[in-house]
């Protein structure tokens, strides 16, 4: 599964083994990145998602079974957060 993803809305599912991997400094960001082809131009929501100031509202595993040797992490995202978010004023 790594390099696998799935969005929609306000979340995004990837590899546990892949993001356990990069936590652990096994895999490095551009292999990470690489393997999602957001080295190529692909859209990568975390990076939309921290330049819009949303933070992760919640992460869950999403089990595949015990027959698979892989499961989805899953993030969920918040509205804005007025710390990260750019200043607007209000019209």
């Amino acid at each position: 599964m790594k390099g696998g993803y799935e969005m929609g809305g306000e979340r995004i599912k990837v590899s546990s083994r892949a993001v356990l991997e990069l936590l652990a400094g096994t895999l490095t960001y551009e292999q990470f990145a690489a393997a999602h082809r957001w080295d190529e131009g692909e859209f990568n929501m975390f990076k939309e998602k921290l330049a819009s100031g949303r933070l992760f509202k919640s992460a869950s595993v999403e089990s595949l079974g015990e027959n698979r040797d892989d499961d989805w992490l899953e993030f969920e995202f918040g509205q804005p957060d007025p710390a990260l978010s750019p200043f607007r004023l209000r019209s």
